[in-house]
């Protein structure tokens, strides 16, 4: 009787430790070598296979849904998604400088039963504006994934209204352009805060209608540290130099000096009859005025007066602002938008002529390494080409005048005027109103970063406004977590996996509708991605579940026309909307020579419908020809299950990444899919090569040519088939011996033979013999006996 319990025993312990083996079969194995060439070791990595699931699916190979396959690294799973054209990986780790292999299985088993959301590194999802996803004051984003909180990127952006992204192993989340929040009062009837300045670590302002010097007090008020000095009425600019600061007057011209206590001191008076500095700026260590009237440029001799070192050039008769960039000292112009450098001796050049109907270049800022002004009557934004022409990168949007510019946060704000609203300019070709205007005031006169905010001065009230941003923060590891971003009408905050990390309160600020396309999953910030919900208002607009069959792919192939250069495809077949191919992938498949660029990538940054013209990022080695054929590819649609609010995938790239392919083998010809000859090497291991049993020796069987066909007649691998006939020899070995010689120990000795008779050969993996050993072991040593 006992020897027939441990029969039954040994029996399950075959069922449930082959049982896994049989679990898992595959047909064909597809390895791809991926190769560091940035030598940096890296983890969490998105990778782009290079090669998509349709051609799998047309030969046979693969389900349509592409379910049954299987991704490994050695004999580890790996994340993965199938689409028609992509097959997406994540790399673990990829060690610097290094090779990995990731091999596809197909018809594998057991299928999968849904695909992880992998876009690859630096590629997006674009989702178009939509009433139903404008995020207001109450919403709940729920993002479960892969955070690779080392890199540096946005996991959320829609411009100028709420970002969350990833900067120095935090995770941030902001609600930009919250409102202008009025911190400062008008002040001794002061109508016009002309100027602000940062000083010694505190906030001033330079006033109108009595030339008085204002200091914030860092909380709800303007105090006057100077009062009015002679008749001068208007402090026009400020600028701080060596220490002091210094104002520029108007209506006499002179220059003023702060005592840092409580009044100004005149420290040169006014030259040629100049009446006005209307800017002021800090060059090579000197301090320097633009001039009204007559657009001179002076330079204070650092005691007791200006001097003239350019006199008015062609009929600009006012230098309304000064800015100082790559090394050079630039003036803007009235009567005719003019830009005029000066030649750092005693003249102006004039570097950019007026453009289009614009009369004033009102204000100036480097920004990005170019040079920016904004101008009147239109209120555009130039941008000049470094060299002699301004070029317009933002049109009219609704103000008239760009009175002030100002870099903060890594983006250029313009304040405006007669309807005092804040600008943020898209970095592109378009200004985006980020708050309106607020409490009557007519006209942002000056912007100023100060300890990390934006604050703006005003007219017709001489008051001080904050441009607050709210941000709530969460230092997070990287790796796979459930990050909630919310705000309930009341409080704005951020939960890591289930735990509350930071708080704000909304106090009225609500995400602002800029009308602009929300982008997730940007950069490499998010290596894969398992669900992503969005919740306003307590109903749920947006679920990106993960894909439960292949994504479906889709490309544009197209031949270039004549005109292409090094940046820009001309197509005349290309018939879609404006800005439609913005932020695809285009390759260059085939040239007419065969010869550069064919086979070069390129993002692309706009499409102009009105040309049918593709400007790319970068620029390719040589410029396109006529008949030149390329490739446009932004992905493919991820599917919303709520509202069929579908979001474009546009896919990735391999950075500093080779990508090489060896054959497609069957089951039983690994070992020549292993072979150097492909490239590919099967991976090392500590255990000996029959640990895993790859079923390198099955060739050499006895009768392997018959087996082989009854393999593939049943649709079975060759190896299962052995695997089968060796249980059951092994099994019948047992029976024998233990009816014989009635032995439990006799009957397990001679299974086990044959098991790892059968391991040798490389039927079955060493590691089942081995385990089944242990565990019999363990039920002799229970009974406490091995003969009966």
């Amino acid at each position: 009787m006992r020897i027939i319990r441990a029969f039954f025993v040994s029996l399950g312990i075959f069922i449930l430790v082959t049982g896994i083996v049989f679990a898992q079969t595959w047909e064909f194995i597809f390895p791809t070598i991926v190769t560091d060439e940035s030598a940096t070791a890296q983890t969490g990595l998105p990778v782009m296979l290079g090669y998509g699931g349709q051609s799998m699916i047309d030969s046979g190979k693969i389900d349509a849904d592409g379910l049954n396959t299987n991704m490994q690294v050695g004999t580890n799973d790996i994340k993965y998604m199938m689409s028609t054209t992509q097959v997406n990986i994540v790399l673990v780790s990829m060690p610097a400088s290094a090779k990995v292999t990731a091999d596809l299985y197909t018809n594998y088993a057991p299928a999968q039963t849904e695909f992880p959301i992998v876009i690859g590194g630096n590629g997006q999802i674009v989702i178009e504006d939509n009433a139903l996803i404008e995020l207001g004051n109450n919403f709940d984003i729920d993002m479960s994934a892969y955070f690779d909180t080392s890199a540096t990127g946005n996991i959320f952006n829609k411009t100028g209204a709420f970002d969350i992204f990833v900067d120095s192993g935090d995770i941030i989340a902001e609600i930009k352009g919250a409102t202008w929040i009025q911190v400062a009062p008008q002040l001794n009837a002061q109508t016009l805060i002309y100027s602000l300045a940062v000083h010694n670590g505190k906030l001033y302002g330079g006033t109108s209608g009595g030339g008085r010097l204002f200091e914030w007090n860092d909380v709800n008020a303007w105090v006057q540290v100077a009062p009015q000095l002679g008749a001068i009425t208007n402090i026009h600019a400020l600028a701080v130099h060596n220490g002091k600061l210094y104002g520029g007057t108007n209506v006499s011209g002179q220059l003023y000096e702060w005592n840092d206590v409580n009044a100004w001191a005149s420290v040169a008076p006014q030259l040629n009859g100049q009446i006005a500095i209307l800017a002021m700026a800090v060059h090579n260590g000197k301090l320097y005025g633009g001039t009204n009237a007559g657009g001179r440029l002076f330079e204070w001799n650092d005691v007791n007066a200006w001097v003239q070192v350019a006199p008015q050039l062609n009929a600009e008769t006012a230098l309304l602002s000064l800015a100082v960039h790559n090394g050079k000292l630039y003036g803007g112009t009235n009567v005719n938008g003019m830009l005029y450098e000066w030649n750092d001796v005693n003249a102006w050049v004039e570097v950019a002529p007026q453009l289009g109907a614009e009369t004033l270049i009102i204000s100036l800022a480097s920004y990005n390494g170019r040079l920016y002004g904004g101008t009147s009557i239109n209120g555009l934004l130039y941008q000049w080409n470094d060299n002699d022409q301004w070029v317009e990168v933002a049109p009219k949007l609704a103000e008239t005048v760009i009175r002030s510019l100002e870099v903060h946060n890594g983006s250029l704000f313009g304040g405006t005027g007669s309807l005092g609203k804040l600008y943020e300019w898209n970095d592109i070709d378009a200004w985006v109103e980020v708050s309106p205007q607020v409490g009557g005031q007519t006209d942002i006169y000056s912007l100023a970063d100060y300890n990390g905010k934006l604050y703006g001065s005003t007219y017709n009230g001489g008051r001080l406004f904050e441009w607050d941003t709210l941000t709530i923060e969460a230092t997070v590891a990287s790796g796979e977590h459930d990050i909630i971003v919310a705000a309930d009408a009341a409080n704005f905050n951020i939960t890591v996996d289930t735990i509350e990390e930071d708080t704000v309160a909304l106090a009225g600020a609500t995400v602002t509708n800029t009308a602009e396309v929300t982008r997730i999953f940007e950069d490499t910030t998010v290596p894969y991605s398992t669900g992503y919900t969005m919740d306003i208002g307590g109903v749920t607009r947006l679920d990106y579940v993960e894909p439960t069959t292949m994504v479906i792919g889709a490309a544009y192939d197209g031949t270039a026309d004549a005109g292409g250069t090094v940046t820009t495809i001309v197509d005349g077949e290309l018939t879609q909307g404006d800005d439609y191919w913005n932020f695809a992938i285009l390759t260059i498949t085939d040239t007419t020579d065969d010869l550069a660029p064919e086979g070069e990538i390129a993002i692309i940054t706009d499409f102009d419908d009105a040309t049918n013209t593709l400007t790319f990022l970068g620029s390719m080695t040589v410029a396109t020809d006529a008949g030149d054929t390329y490739t446009v590819d932004f992905g493919t649609l991820l599917d919303d299950t709520v509202n069929n609010l579908d979001g474009r995938i546009t896919w990735g790239v391999n950075e500093d990444l080779g990508i090489l392919y060896s054959e497609m083998q069957p089951f039983a010809d690994t070992t020549a899919a292993a072979s150097a000859d492909l490239g590919f090497n099967m991976p090392e291991s500590v255990m000996p090569a029959t640990w895993f049993a790859a079923g390198e020796n099955l060739v050499n069987l006895p009768f392997y040519d018959s087996w082989n066909a009854t393999a593939t007649d049943i649709g079975m691998p060759v190896q299962t088939l052995y695997f089968f006939s060796l249980i059951g020899t092994a099994l019948l070995v047992f029976m024998i011996l233990a009816t014989t010689t009635k032995s439990a120990f006799v009957a397990l000795l001679g299974m086990l033979v044959i098991m790892f008779t059968g391991s040798s050969m490389t039927i079955v993996p060493m590691w089942i013999p081995f385990s089944i050993l242990i565990v019999d072991i363990g039920i002799l040593f229970l009974y406490r006996q091995v003969s009966y």
